[in-house]
C-alpha cells in the first residue's frame, strides 16, 4: 500500500511533486531553491533528510541526492491509485476535456520553444530533468494535471523574473509583501504563523519586516504592518508583469480559441 512506509500522505505528495519537477537525479537545497526560494533552507535540509531516511532518495557520486528504487516505486503506485480515480471522474464529456488539452498543450510547447533554460528554468527543468508518469493510457484529466503542472512551473519562473531581477530584496521578505498586500494588514505574529510551513522563526521574520521598512515598502503602527503607496505599487507592478511574461506565449491561440479554453476550465473551479 502507498501509505505503508510510515510517512503521512502530504509528505509522499511532496515528495513526489519534487522528483517531477526537479531533476531526480542531482537534487540538493541550491538545486531546489533556484524555483522555490520561499522555503528555509534547514527546511529544505530537513525534508531531505526525511526522504533518506524513508528510503526514496540516496547520495550521489556529486554530493546530491538521486532517487531510489524504493522512492520510485512509491511514486510509480501513487500514480496508478490517481490515474485509476481520475478515469473514474466526469467533469467535461471526454471531447471537450480531450480540446482543452490540446489547446494547453498547444500553449506548453510555445513556451517552450520561446524561451531558454535560462528565462524559464523551472519549466525547462521539469520537461528535460523531470520524471513523468509511466502509467499508459494516461486519463485525460491526468494529462490536464501533467500540462497544468507544465504550465505552473513557468509560471513561478514568469513571477521570480518580475521580482526577483528588479528588486533586491530577500525571498522571505517578498512573500511577506505578497501576503500582506493581499490581507491589508498584518502583526508579527499573525505573518509568522501564516508563513510557518517556510521554517522562519519569528526573529527572522521581524528581520525581514525591517528590510521591507527600510525600502519603504512597509509601514508600522503600533503592531500593525501595512503596504505603503510605494510598496503597493511594487507588488502591483510585479504582479502584472507575472502576467505579462506568463500570457504572451498564449498568442498562439486565436481568440475563440481563448474563449473557449476560459468557458472550459470554469469546470475546474472551487467555490
Amino acid at each position: 500500500m502507498l501509505f505503508s512506509y510510515g510517512v503521512g500522505p502530504k509528505y509522499i505528495f511532496h515528495f513526489v511533486y519534487v522528483v517531477e519537477n526537479y531533476e531526480a537525479t542531482a537534487l540538493s537545497t541550491a538545486h531546489y531553491q533556484k524555483r522555490d526560494p520561499f522555503d528555509h533552507p534547514d527546511s529544505v535540509d530537513e525534508f531531505w533528510a526525511g526522504c533518506r531516511a524513508a528510503g526514496f532518495l540516496q547520495p550521489n557520486d556529486e554530493g546530491t541526492l538521486k532517487i531510489t528504487e524504493k522512492g520510485e516505486a512509491v511514486r510509480h503506485q501513487r500514480w496508478q491509485i490517481l490515474n485509476e480515480g481520475l478515469a473514474t471522474l466526469t467533469l467535461l464529456p471526454d471531447a471537450e476535456l480531450d480540446q482543452i488539452n490540446a489547446l494547453m498543450a498547444r500553449v506548453v510547447e510555445e513556451t517552450a520553444v520561446s524561451t531558454t533554460r535560462s528565462s524559464a528554468w523551472a519549466l525547462h527543468t521539469r520537461r528535460q530533468a523531470g520524471l513523468r508518469p509511466r502509467v499508459a493510457p494516461l486519463a485525460s484529466l491526468a494529462q490536464f494535471i501533467e500540462l497544468r503542472m507544465d504550465l505552473g512551473a513557468y509560471r513561478d519562473d514568469a513571477h521570480l523574473a518580475a521580482w526577483r531581477e528588479p528588486y533586491p530584496i530577500s525571498p522571505h521578505a517578498w512573500e511577506i509583501l505578497g501576503t500582506i498586500w493581499q490581507s491589508e494588514t498584518a502583526t508579527l505574529s499573525s505573518l509568522t504563523a501564516a508563513l510557518g510551513r517556510r521554517g522562519f522563526s519569528e526573529t527572522e521574520t521581524a528581520v525581514a519586516l525591517k528590510e521591507l521598512i527600510r525600502l519603504e515598502w512597509l509601514e508600522q503602527k503600533q503592531e500593525n504592518y501595512r503596504l505603503t503607496e510605494l510598496g503597493r505599487t511594487v507588488r502591483h507592478e510585479a504582479e502584472q508583469n507575472t502576467n505579462l511574461i506568463f500570457y504572451s506565449p498564449w498568442s498562439i491561440l486565436t481568440a475563440a480559441e481563448l474563449e473557449t479554453l476560459e468557458s472550459a476550465l470554469a469546470a475546474f473551479r472551487i467555490e
